[in-house]
């Protein structure tokens, strides 16, 4: 198993999860609030070609632990249903050996060197957390864990931190196995449906 935990830069309330397929503007229809599984076609599905996750707060950064797992984990244990208020799994077809976490950041504002020249680059995102081709060949499973993106988006730096645990597995339907919080409502404002109680 690889993990790791840092410091990931938010921009436009997300952070995406993609390989080589990069990502076209998506319809929130069937989205869970917290993870989506999109098509080349920009539509929520299972087994999409990349992802995004929606965080609490507009811009900034949160803590956020990748772990690439050699086998599938156990359900989500009452500690985890403890300390995240939001947990999801969802299916996504990723190609690539790059296949993993990307912060839009990295897009947005690129890079300069200083005028010498010897300033070293920023670590992204795809440098810092570990790649989901460590799982195997895809297609993943990518099961997404949220604590206070509520209290993010009223303002509370630091509440929000984010866990995803990936490992390979056949396309199967998302799984929504806790949704506690206004930032898993839909866009409506209408609930999500549990596919397993919390």
């Amino acid at each position: 198993m690889a993990a790791v935990t840092a410091q990931i830069e938010i921009d436009h309330g997300q952070y995406l999860l993609e390989g080589d397929a990069g990502p076209v503007d998506f319809s929130f229809t069937g989205f869970n609030g917290l993870v989506a599984s999109v098509g080349p076609d920009g539509h929520v599905t299972d087994g999409g070609v990349w992802g995004v996750v929606s965080t609490g707060m507009r811009s900034g950064s949160l803590k956020l632990t990748v772990e690439v797992l050699d086998t599938p984990p156990l359900p989500p244990s009452a500690a985890d249903r403890e300390r995240y208020s939001e947990i999801v799994e969802v299916s996504l077809a990723l190609d690539g050996l790059e296949a993993g976490v990307f912060s839009l950041p990295e897009e947005t504002n690129p890079w300069e060197p200083d005028e010498d020249g010897d300033q070293e680059p920023p670590r992204t995102a795809r440098d810092t957390f570990p790649r989901f081709s460590g799982a195997g060949p895809g297609p993943y499973r990518v099961r997404v864990h949220a604590r206070g993106r509520d209290a993010s988006r009223d303002g509370d730096t630091g509440a929000e931190e984010h866990l995803i645990r990936v490992w390979a597995a056949p396309i199967a339907a998302e799984t929504v196995f806790r949704a506690n919080g206004r930032c898993g409502e839909q866009p409506d404002g209408s609930s999500v449906d549990e596919g397993v109680s919390s």
